[in-house]
């Protein structure tokens, strides 16, 4: 089965590029897990509900993998809890930590932030010069990991098809 992970800052089309993915291959795509943690538990957090929200998010990902012959889709991964907690708190756990310095996927799409910002109560980052940060901390950790990575770009059917063409599922 091959794993493929979209990433990249708040608003800016992961879910709904993993949707339009999973609907064309005909396969699955596994939700933020965070979303549904902030809904079930309040907008407001600790940095200990990271560690939980990581858990749920790998969790979800290994219920997808058992399902899934082909091709999978996450939105987002173990990476991104890493960014935002050494965004919002300045550190990371060890278990965060452990878990982002693990290539989970086979192939990486990294949503750019050239979309327009989208309010939502569960979004905390939208001015556009903390966006270029954040955006900046997606690329720095995948580069010092040395994982390959597209960026994807555009909106709309851009986006679609610039993920189809480096895709083979």
């Amino acid at each position: 089965m091959k794993k493929v992970l979209i990433t990249g800052p708040e608003a800016t089309g992961k879910s709904k590029l993993a949707q339009q993915l999973a609907q064309h291959f005909n396969s699955e795509w596994v939700e933020e897990y965070a979303r549904t943690y902030l809904n079930e538990n309040g907008p407001e957090y600790s940095r200990s509900d990271l560690d939980r929200i990581l858990h749920g998010q790998l969790d979800l990902i290994q219920q997808a993998e058992r399902r899934q012959e082909e091709c999978l889709f996450c939105d987002t991964g173990p990476e991104v809890i890493y960014i935002w907690s050494k965004h919002k708190y300045g550190v990371v756990s060890d278990e965060i930590e452990r878990a982002s310095n693990q290539n989970l996927f086979d192939k990486v799409l990294l949503m750019n932030i050239d979309l327009p910002w989208e309010d939502d109560p569960l979004r905390e980052a939208p001015s556009l010069d903390e966006r270029k940060i954040i955006f900046n901390r997606y690329v720095s950790f995948l580069e010092e990991r040395g994982i390959d990575y597209t960026l994807i770009s555009g909106s709309g059917l851009d986006r679609f098809s610039s993920a189809l063409s480096v895709l083979r599922c």
